[in-house]
């Protein structure tokens, strides 16, 4: 039972994917499966929950995946573009000896170590129960709590004895996953994680090979699995791996329609991007830039329709969890912002002082913040002269200028040992710009003309 629960789950993101998507490769399809699956998953249990059903039934969420399922096989039947349940077409498979002489040795030295890395941290999250505070008193606790009660708004927000957490109010996405691993019958909710890491693993290598080798998408792809601190919180049983998933890879599926006006990457980023708002409410730092990606491009064609779509969806996907924690659970608390602009230099010195450390330690991030700005200084005459990957860049330094600004209005003087916004919250929300930074780093002017050149020395095709 629990193998057919994940499995329908796979088909429905699959299904999905495969009907708003059908130009993009079979990996990139495959990538994307469990993590739309899982966020179709979260909008039918949040739907059976307003309207009072109980969600920890597992025969009931069956029945509502296949009716989805069937639905999506339908649509796609009527619009003779995609018959298939998966979309896929299995490839027919010859060896050659030229192929085999051909063969980048390099290129499977990096992917058996990057294996060896997936293999290492799966297990890690397979092995080890949760134990993480913030998911012990947060994420996996709600999780639980709606598995035992059948909603999510059980006795936990009981308002004569309140058990809650700040954790606990965070937008649903990943609480009830978690919790639907506990329903399927699984001891550990941390299956979850396992998909993520996984599904963004094999996306950000499909579209780093759309313009770079296969070398240079393995060693940059590497480069993300290996990354100390997010490996490490893939592992564990926490939000903030999805959020990435979501909002790193579907502001990337924005910037390539945006390049190259496929409206696949359309569809793909405006959902990604809304179930990055139902997982974490911070995600709007991406949602912005990635409605002034879409104005812009609106703009341009005269076509309107792509910006009223992303509007509606982000901003409803923003607010409907914002009315149900006020007015069906009754809980009014939230980050402590400064609603008012203000100015206080000491307490920014303060906080970028402590960004900066943060940034730019090694155990955290490797080399890759590093990287990333020694290739933004070498290829600063492409940047200039050739608009060279100018509106990725623009996009990462603008969702970075709008974190800073949430950091800057939270109610804090960022003092010496009296907070952990920064060392904490801030550290892990980094997660996000990882693969837009890589995603330059692998495909910029410079380093594609290096990898180009190694191949052909290679001589791999």
């Amino acid at each position: 039972m629990i193998i057919l629960s994940w499995l329908v789950v796979f088909l429905l993101g699959l299904s999905f994917v495969s009907l708003i998507a059908q130009e993009i490769g079979a990996a990139e399809k495959i990538g994307f499966s469990f993590p739309m699956g899982m966020g179709i998953q979260s909008i039918i249990m949040f739907l059976l929950d307003v309207l009072h059903f109980p969600v920890n039934n597992n025969w009931t969420l069956l029945v509502f995946q296949l009716l989805l399922i069937a639905l999506f096989e339908w649509i796609k039947y009527k619009k003779q573009d995609a018959p298939s349940l998966s979309g896929l077409t299995v490839p027919k498979i010859s060896v050659k000896w030229d192929t085999i002489r051909a063969l980048n040795f390099t290129w499977l030295l990096l992917i058996s170590i990057t294996l060896f890395v997936v293999f290492a941290i799966v297990f890690k999250t397979l092995a080890w129960p949760v134990f993480i505070y913030d998911s012990l008193t947060g994420y996996d606790f709600l999780a639980k709590a709606i598995a035992r009660e059948g909603t999510i708004h059980n006795s936990i927000f009981d308002p004569d004895y309140p058990l809650y957490t700040v954790r606990c109010l965070y937008p649903p996405l990943v609480p009830y996953n978690f919790a639907y691993a506990h329903i399927t019958g699984l001891a550990s909710s941390k299956i979850v994680d396992v998909f993520y890491y996984l599904s963004i693993y094999l996306v950000f290598y499909a579209y780093l090979k759309r313009h770079t080798t296969h070398l240079a998408a393995a060693f940059f792809s590497l480069l993300l699995a290996v990354t100390p601190e997010f490996a490490a919180f893939s592992a564990l049983s926490s939000p903030n791996p999805p959020t990435t998933f979501y909002v790193a890879i579907g502001i990337l599926s924005l910037i390539i329609w945006y390049n190259e006006d496929q409206k696949s990457y359309l569809h793909l980023g405006i959902v990604l991007i809304a179930f990055g708002l139902w997982t974490r409410t911070e995600s709007i730092i991406f949602a912005i830039p990635g409605g002034v990606l879409i104005l812009l491009k609106s703009l341009h064609q005269k076509e309107y329709q792509p910006l009223i779509a992303y509007s509606v969806i982000t901003v409803f996907s923003l607010f409907i969890w914002q009315w149900y924690t006020s007015a069906v659970l009754d809980v009014h608390e939230g980050l402590p912002l400064v609603k008012t602009l203000y100015w206080d230099p000491g307490k920014l010195s303060r906080m970028m002082k402590q960004v900066r450390w943060v940034t730019f330690k090694p155990n955290y991030y490797g080399i890759t913040v590093f990287l990333f700005l020694v290739l933004i200084a070498l290829n600063a005459i492409n940047i200039i002269k050739k608009k060279d990957q100018l509106v990725l860049l623009s996009v990462i330094f603008s969702a970075w200028g709008l974190y800073m600004i949430i950091f800057y209005q939270i109610k804090t003087d960022y003092m010496p040992n009296q907070t952990t916004w920064i060392t904490s919250g801030y550290r892990r929300g980094f997660f996000y710009f990882l693969p837009p930074i890589l995603y330059y780093c692998a495909n910029n002017r410079l380093v594609r003309s290096l990898f180009r050149r190694i191949d052909v020395f290679n001589g791999s095709r």
